[in-house]
């Protein structure tokens, strides 16, 4: 943990991408996750999100989420693909510390896997994706992931 791991508000304070490796982000040091992926990729974002006192959020505390991708390799801030995700999708009442979390032993609460039948994540491009947590006790918590995906040689003619 940073020094600024001591800020009381609800956030994310472990995250990290899975397809093909989990990079971590910690609260206060590193506000976005980073991943490296081939074109076609199927990201899944991993996220331990906590609350003020640092109490993991469990389905009942997350009324639905948001996520929202963004194509930032033409410098355009406009979404390509947005859609809300129902809580009991996303989010688990324990912490799970399955393969796809190597961060740290307490595990992650928050996990989304991105259909890439939806848009596709063509090669060379840089995209943001926004995860936003709506909560039942108002507001809301986001987190924010980078992904840069490689183009396969494979399949150029």
């Amino acid at each position: 943990m940073t020094s600024n791991a001591a800020i009381t508000f609800p956030h994310a304070e472990r995250v990290g991408i899975s397809s093909p490796q989990v990079i971590p982000a910690v609260q206060g040091a590193r506000m976005i996750a980073h991943a490296l992926i081939p074109e076609d990729g199927t990201p899944t974002f991993l996220a331990r999100f906590v609350d003020e006192e640092f109490a993991p959020f469990v389905q009942a505390d997350v009324y639905d989420a948001q996520v929202t991708v963004f194509d930032e390799s033409d410098g355009s801030s406009d979404w390509v693909w947005q859609a809300p995700v129902a809580s009991a999708d996303v989010m688990f009442d324990t912490l799970q510390t399955d393969a796809r979390w190597r961060e740290d032993s307490e595990g992650y609460n928050f996990r989304y896997t991105y259909d890439n039948d939806t848009v596709r994540l063509q090669g060379g491009r840089r995209y943001r994706f926004e995860v936003t947590l709506n909560l039942v006790a108002g507001g809301a918590v986001s987190q924010v992931y980078s992904v840069e995906t490689l183009p396969l040689m494979s399949r150029r003619s």
